[in-house]
């Protein structure tokens, strides 16, 4: 990465003016708890706190209102936004006529110079003040910008921001928000909206130093008395969403659930965050950071199981299917899953989901997929590199992968398919409205 800033960075410094004298906004003096999962309530202690309008939690990649409750001048009860990924550090603030208040943890990095940029652990558990001369190469984590202060460019944070007479060049995130004051500085790919951005206007950004981050633990898991059952989703609602969104699914057999999946066109598996509701429904979370936009797949993996959706879209096997490209008559573009049956065999590329019944085969794919392969199954293909592989006890695998379980590939007492009217479809669109 460069650590000198771009020519049109050094532009917009040397065009700096004098900035107004700052209006009065509220402050934060601190957060109790400062940990807890989704839902909890949360005394925020400060100044000037009466007039509050919103509560947001920038965490991860995505930003999140949170309800809240006026106490008093000088504090408020938030109720923290549903967010399912255990240690994820979410940096808060409070927006209010005046303007806004963002809180700095003490991990935050104070930039007067050129850096390369700052990439911590876990985004929101720091936060970058730049100040004037300050310039940073790739910001990874929510920045506030002073006048004469610079970040070239920012691609995953959900929030930035952007004092009057600082300067930000480049936002990638789709699904973030960023915060101005009149006088603030962008880069064309800003101005122009490369990237679908909101960008909001506020009188006055100021800092709290030494509060936060809220961090999120395990969401609570309810005890239940429900029969010790394999998984099966039936519904998926909404069917439409975007990173950070929160889905409900409906079924059986949740209680005990250890994981949650999804998996796009590209058949890399990202975990989910979720939250047991009840044996038969469970809320999960799609993935904020690196999410893929496109149809998806949901696997549910319980102590009792794993079950996958399948769309309307996909062949069920009466045949032996040869290896594409040799076989023009499928296009596996078109094809997220293939089911084989007894007696059935598949030589094919370019399948999304295999699902493998009892005496159905898999001889060649020489390619990836996610597979589910059921007692009695077998899968031959000695060049399979797959992305995921779940498989009965007594399923037919070949003993390298089975060597390499993990995560990704490892055994379950039973495969269940979902069959569901529809398919999961993740997007990238604006959270805010200008």
């Amino acid at each position: 990465m460069r650590a000198r800033p771009l020519p049109i960075a050094t532009a917009f410094l040397v065009a700096a003016l004098a900035a107004p004298p700052a209006r009065a906004t509220p402050e934060i003096f601190g957060l109790n708890p400062t940990e807890g999962p989704a839902g909890t309530r949360i005394q925020v202690t400060g100044k000037d706190l009466g007039q509050t309008r919103n509560v947001a939690f920038a965490v991860g990649s995505t930003v999140k209102s949170a309800a809240f409750k006026v106490i008093g001048n000088d504090r408020l009860e938030v109720t923290a936004p549903e967010y399912y990924r255990e240690g994820g550090a979410a940096t808060v603030a409070v927006f209010t006529a005046k303007g806004v208040t963002v809180g700095m943890p003490a991990a935050g990095r104070t930039i007067n110079g050129p850096i390369p940029g700052a990439v911590p652990t876990e985004p929101g558990a720091s936060l970058l003040h730049v100040l004037p001369g300050g310039v940073v190469n790739d910001a990874e984590t929510v920045a506030v910008i002073e006048r004469g202060g610079v970040v070239e460019d920012s691609r995953r944070p959900a929030m930035h921001f952007v004092r009057n007479g600082g300067v930000l060049l480049r936002f990638n995130n789709a699904y973030g928000l960023i915060v101005r004051e009149v006088g603030a500085n962008f880069g064309p790919d800003v101005v122009n909206r490369q990237v679908p951005l909101t960008v909001i206007t506020v009188p006055t950004i100021t800092l709290s130093p030494g509060v936060g981050p809220f961090l999120y633990t395990k969401p609570p898991v309810p005890k239940s008395q429900a029969a010790a059952t394999p998984p099966v989703i039936r519904s998926v609602s909404p069917i439409v969403a975007g990173p950070g969104d929160i889905l409900l699914l409906r079924g059986k057999g949740f209680a005990r659930t250890t994981n949650v999946f999804l998996s796009g066109r590209a058949r890399i598996l990202q975990d989910a965050g979720f939250r047991v509701i009840s044996d038969d429904q469970l809320r999960i979370q799609i993935p904020d950071q690196n999410a893929t936009p496109g149809p998806q797949i949901v696997i549910v993996a319980t102590s009792e199981g794993a079950t996958v959706t399948l769309p309307p879209r996909g062949t069920e096997v009466r045949m032996e299917i040869a290896l594409n490209p040799f076989n023009p008559r499928i296009n596996p573009v078109d094809l997220p899953y293939l089911l084989v049956g007894p007696g059935e065999v598949v030589r094919f590329r370019g399948a999304h989901v295999y699902y493998v019944a009892g005496g159905g085969l898999v001889a060649g794919t020489g390619g990836g997929g996610v597979y589910f392969v059921k007692s009695g199954g077998e899968m031959a293909d000695p060049g399979a590199n797959p992305s995921a592989l779940f498989y009965e006890p007594e399923a037919i695998v070949p003993q390298r992968l089975k060597e390499g379980a993990g995560k990704n590939i490892r055994q379950v007492r039973a495969i269940v398919p979902s069959p569901i009217n529809g398919e999961l479809e993740v997007v990238t669109t604006p959270r805010y409205v200008n």
